[in-house]
C-alpha cells in the first residue's frame, strides 16, 4: 500500500531531530573523550620526569578531562538546540515544497502482512 507524506508537524520534525542530533553528537563526544583520555595518559607517561613527576606542571591531565566533559555536554546540549531549529525549519520548508511537487511517497504493509 503506498501512501503520501502531505505534510509534516513542524514542532514534531524539531523534537525529533533534536533528540537524533543530540544523541550523535553525545555518542561521538563520549568516544572522543575516550580516545582523548587514551591518548592524553600515553603522553603523560611519556612526559615524566627522571624521578617520576609529570613535566608539564600539576594539574594538567584533570583540567583536559574538565575540557573534555564540558565539550561533550556543551556539544550534545548545542546539537539538541540547532537540531530543533533545523528540524522545524525543514518540516516547514517541506510543507511549502509539497504544495507543488506533491510529497514523498512511502511504502506501507501491516505487520504479518505477506511483503
Amino acid at each position: 500500500m503506498i501512501k503520501e507524506i502531505r505534510r509534516l508537524v513542524p514542532l514534531r520534525s524539531g523534537l525529533v531531530y533534536g533528540a537524533v542530533i543530540a544523541l550523535v553528537y553525545l555518542a561521538g563526544g563520549l568516544l572522543m573523550l575516550l580516545l582523548g583520555g587514551l591518548f592524553g595518559v600515553n603522553q603523560m607517561m611519556q612526559g615524566m620526569g627522571p624521578e617520576g613527576a609529570a613535566m608539564q606542571g600539576p594539574g594538567g591531565a584533570g583540567m583536559m578531562a574538565a575540557g573534555g566533559v564540558v565539550g561533550v555536554l556543551f556539544g550534545t546540549a548545542m546539537g539538541a538546540v540547532f537540531g530543533f531549529v533545523f528540524g522545524v525549519v525543514f518540516a516547514w520548508i517541506y510543507n511549502l515544497v509539497v504544495g507543488v511537487t506533491g510529497g514523498l511517497l512511502v511504502e506501507l504493509r501491516d505487520p504479518g502482512e505477506p511483503g
